[in-house]
């Protein structure tokens, strides 16, 4: 029994379009679901939501001596760095936390403190963060807590 071709052309199309749309449904980077007041991990363009209505994304880690704002001369030596996207419905803040060692500072969203609890590994280079090695352990909890 020999294998049909599809006559017209329609049909080989929209195969392809439907294997494409699946593939790339499975290439997108899903939000991991986290908890408030508990720590959780994130890489460098990495995201998770916290209930119904917070989401937060790892926007960028930078190591020590980067330049802020892809500036290719800097006129002081940046610490090292964790840019944040902190939204909340849909409206988002970004943050700067300002790594030192393995912790940052505490940074106020609205009703949310956010903060660096940990960093893998603490001293990071861009090759670690580019090859997906290094992290950050978030806490986000209500300003009260």
């Amino acid at each position: 029994m020999g294998w049909r071709y599809p006559v017209s052309g329609t049909a080989t199309c929209a195969a392809a379009v439907l294997l494409c749309a699946g593939m790339l449904a499975q290439a997108a980077p899903q939000a991991a679901v986290a908890h408030f007041g508990k720590p959780f991990a994130l890489h460098e363009g990495q995201s998770a939501t916290l209930g119904e209505h917070v989401r937060v994304t790892l926007s960028a880690l930078m190591p020590v001596g980067t330049c802020p704002g892809g500036h290719s001369e800097c006129v002081a030596v940046s610490p090292p760095q964790a840019q944040v996207e902190f939204a909340v419905d849909g409206v988002a803040t970004p943050l700067v936390l300002r790594l030192f060692g393995a912790s940052s500072n505490v940074e106020r969203v609205g009703t949310w403190l956010v903060r660096v609890v940990d960093v893998q590994p603490v001293s990071f280079s861009r090759a670690d963060v580019a090859l997906g090695r290094a992290s950050v352990s978030l806490l986000v909890a209500a300003a009260g807590e």
